[in-house]
């Protein structure tokens, strides 16, 4: 056996795996364990967590908490279905690009391109909301919070789910 050192190569950015940030997933892959569903449509497949139910379905997570930090994967599959993401009273709208609003202003929104994957990180830390979507611009609002809460996913017509991951935030 002869061991032969390979030369240095650079490695890109892109290529190399984020840290571990403490997150810890929300769902398991098989089914709904530490979920609450509301409605029909909810359907654990692999990876993904799809929901086909018409019109809207709701699940909140069994755990409540307090400040937290968390990702979602999301995806809106025909123009016109959205979903929230909400806890401790903060809700976050997410509508396609190609949605028809109408006259509704959507400064509070999330908009997204197309029927694509889109990840959304968010922070909500003492009434103070952070989002990023896709790894852009960081948008922030301050939200009246409660106390302690579920995380709460809620489907307006047909859209797809995945890494779906949460950490707390421990009070300073």
């Amino acid at each position: 056996m002869r061991i032969k050192e390979l030369p240095d190569s650079p490695i890109e950015a892109d290529q190399v795996a984020i840290e571990d940030r403490g997150f810890r997933c929300l769902y398991n892959g098989i089914d709904l364990d530490g979920w609450r569903a509301d409605g029909d449509g909810w359907q654990p497949t692999d990876w993904e967590l799809k929901f086909t139910g018409d019109p809207f379905g709701t699940l909140s997570t069994a755990e409540e908490f307090g400040d937290l930090a968390f990702i979602v994967d999301v995806r809106l599959n025909e123009a016109n279905a959205s979903a929230t993401i909400a806890t401790q009273g903060m809700v976050i709208p997410i509508f396609r690009r190609d949605h028809r609003l109408g006259n509704v202003d959507p400064k509070n929104w999330i908009v997204v391109d197309g029927k694509n994957w889109n990840r959304i990180e968010g922070q909500l830390r003492g009434g103070s909301l952070t989002l990023t979507v896709n790894g852009g611009g960081v948008q922030s609002w301050d939200v009246e919070t409660i106390r302690r809460g579920p995380l709460q996913i809620r489907a307006v017509g047909p859209i797809n789910l995945a890494n779906i991951y949460v950490r707390t935030i421990a009070e300073e």
